[in-house]
């Protein structure tokens, strides 16, 4: 069940804070989420693979990432609710696709859902 809902603005204002209305944002969001006690956290972006129409649902166990920004650079990895991602692709009009990514010379095979 998600319990919250919490919509922020793309993430570099939150990371390089530019201006007193970043900084400001930032401390509010922090509160806001230090108050929230859930143990999963569910993020949407549309920074992953792209399907027309639709939301991808990573069935990885594992999101691994970096992103740069003008002043910083943040390396983050966490493990994937799986039980909660293959709910969400169980929905009826979900599709499946799965791909092959390279990463340092070693193969992997990933299989990834598509939920409207």
């Amino acid at each position: 069940m998600i319990s919250a809902v919490h919509v922020v603005p793309h993430g570099d204002e939150l990371i390089d804070l530019p201006d007193a209305n970043a900084r400001a944002m930032s401390s509010h969001v922090a509160r806001v989420l230090a108050r929230d006690s859930a143990g999963t956290a569910l993020v949407m972006s549309p920074h992953s693979f792209r399907l027309s129409g639709r939301i991808g649902v990573s069935l990885n166990e594992r999101a691994t990432g970096s992103y740069s920004t003008g002043r910083r650079r943040i390396r983050m990895s966490r493990r994937i609710d799986t039980g909660l991602a293959r709910s969400i692709s169980g929905l009826p009009d979900a599709c499946s696709i799965t791909f092959m990514t390279e990463r340092g010379g070693r193969r992997a095979y990933s299989r990834s859902t598509s939920a409207l």
